[in-house]
């Protein structure tokens, strides 16, 4: 089992976290403080196997269309006027240990996450931060159920996309991203 890395606030190194880490803070904040501070971890949840396996093969999928400057398929059939981009950093940015990061100056925090995916607007040229998400469900699956609500937005509003709203903060310096929106019109599953 791997050493966690806890906060040391001497330390003049920026301390990484996480989505996922603040996520656990928002959630449980003696949580997150036993788990970054004593190296005392929440027990594990259950695997996403399918979720893991849906997520590979999405990507492996617009792959195939970012090497062709295409747009799927799906996306043109819901009206989604965009193209895989092909970025020199995107596997790093999908890389679960690496990702997208920036540090906090007022915090000395590294602030970091993976991407599933970068699409280009053909319109306005700017990058969509993609989160690709799986299901079970058998009842229609909707961006406003109440499930899907996880963190609030600053301005107050439920994020219905906590990860896409999480990599538009780290987006400073890198690339101007569009504006997270509720968006699944034409990429439901079919019936």
């Amino acid at each position: 089992m791997p050493t966690p890395k806890l906060y040391h606030p001497d330390s003049p190194a920026p301390f990484a976290l996480s989505r996922s880490k603040v996520e656990l803070f928002m959630d449980c904040p003696r949580c997150f403080y036993l788990d970054r501070r004593l190296g005392i971890a929440r027990p594990p949840g259950f695997p996403f196997n399918l979720n893991s396996a849906v997520d590979a093969l999405l990507k492996r999928e617009f792959d195939r269309y970012r090497a062709q400057g295409a747009a799927h398929p799906m996306t043109t059939e819901g009206g989604i006027r965009a193209v895989p981009h092909a970025h020199p950093e995107l596997e790093a940015w999908r890389n679960n240990f690496r990702g997208v990061r920036t540090t906090h100056a007022g915090t000395n925090l590294e602030l970091f996450g993976a991407i599933d995916d970068l699409w280009r607007d053909l319109d306005t040229g700017e990058l969509m931060v993609v989160d690709y998400k799986a299901t079970s469900k058998t009842t229609e699956v909707t961006l406003d159920a109440p499930w899907q609500d996880r963190l609030q937005a600053a301005d107050g509003d439920i994020s219905v996309a906590p990860a896409a709203k999480w990599f538009q903060g780290l987006r400073h310096g890198i690339f101007r991203v569009r504006e997270c929106r509720k968006r699944q019109e034409g990429l439901r599953r079919r019936p």
